[in-house]
């Protein structure tokens, strides 16, 4: 494979502690390392990579980061790998994949491993639309990561990161803790119902190794909806952890569907959720693309 050109987050993950063994990597390989200065430059750096000929890309941060290189590689229309270095804060598609908490994994990857097409979601909110490869959503989870990004603007909660982040933030949101009256309309079928969230998965987790949609897969040509109907903070609170497993699927007030196209509607503002970011308050809609990236992986597959 021609040498890779990595566009670095350097504050993801705020540290990023893995990152001096990927760069040494890197380096030695013949790799180039951009470094974005401000948010949204990843998909810029991306666009000019590709411009001058990259055949290579490789997102070193967070879901956030691959989410906006991943957007900048379809746009371009150009026959570009993708691959991932899982430095961010909770690097919930690096978990899907299988190369999540080994560095050597990721590695090899992207130079001994194989590629495999994957599909990717888009998501129109408030007249803007992006790409997304890991989940969108409302509801708790997207109030969850609003406080958690807050929180990379302080000093002293810089801290917290990964799961212990998610976990505090859960714990804080929880005082609060309410139902949103959605309508949301899934392959033209439409529903209404009072709900904590509503959960539109490419891949398997969230929030640091949540599995809200265990059997999302990458190449099926879906998406998994996970929508969890109004219950009590108690009730909640005793069915939270199954997530970590997936198994709260079967409750009673969660509800699991497969769907090529959604539309999110409430009678609130609530802020939308994609890759780990609030792009927008709802109403949302959002369309799955398949085969869309050629990405870097460990096994070949489908």
């Amino acid at each position: 494979m021609s040498s890779p050109i990595v566009i670095l987050n350097p504050v993801a993950g705020r540290g990023a502690r893995s990152w001096p063994r990927y760069e040494a990597e890197i380096l030695k390989r013949g790799g180039q390392i951009l470094t974005t200065q401000r948010a949204g430059e990843a998909h810029l750096l991306t666009q000019e990579a590709i411009d001058q000929g990259a055949e290579v890309i490789i997102a070193a941060g967070g879901d956030g980061t691959l989410s906006e290189v991943a957007g900048a590689v379809i746009e371009s229309k150009r026959p570009v790998r993708l691959g991932v270095l899982p430095i961010g804060t909770g690097n919930d598609f690096a978990r899907t994949l299988g190369i999540w908490g080994d560095p050597q994994k990721a590695i090899d990857a992207i130079f001994e491993g194989h590629t495999r097409r994957i599909d990717v979601g888009t998501i129109e909110t408030n007249g803007t639309k992006r790409t997304f490869i890991n989940i969108a959503g409302c509801g708790f989870d997207s109030l969850v990561a609003r406080r958690i990004n807050a929180w990379g603007q302080r000093k002293t909660m810089r801290c917290v990161r990964g799961l212990n982040a998610y976990l505090l933030a859960v714990t804080c949101e929880i005082i609060s803790f309410r139902a949103f009256h959605l309508k949301i309309e899934i392959d033209g079928e439409t529903m209404e119902t009072p709900a904590v969230l509503c959960a539109i998965a490419n891949a398997q987790s969230y929030g640091g190794g949540m599995k809200v949609c265990p059997d999302a897969e990458l190449t099926d040509g879906f998406f998994d909806v996970c929508i969890i109907e109004n219950v009590s903070r108690s009730e909640f609170l005793r069915a939270f952890p199954g997530v970590f497993a997936g198994k709260h699927t079967n409750h009673p007030k969660v509800i699991m569907r497969r769907c090529r196209s959604i539309r999110v509607e409430s009678l609130e503002k609530v802020p939308v959720l994609s890759d780990g970011e609030i792009v927008g308050v709802t109403p949302f809609s959002c369309q799955i693309v398949t085969n869309a990236l050629e990405f870097c992986v460990l096994e070949k597959g489908g």
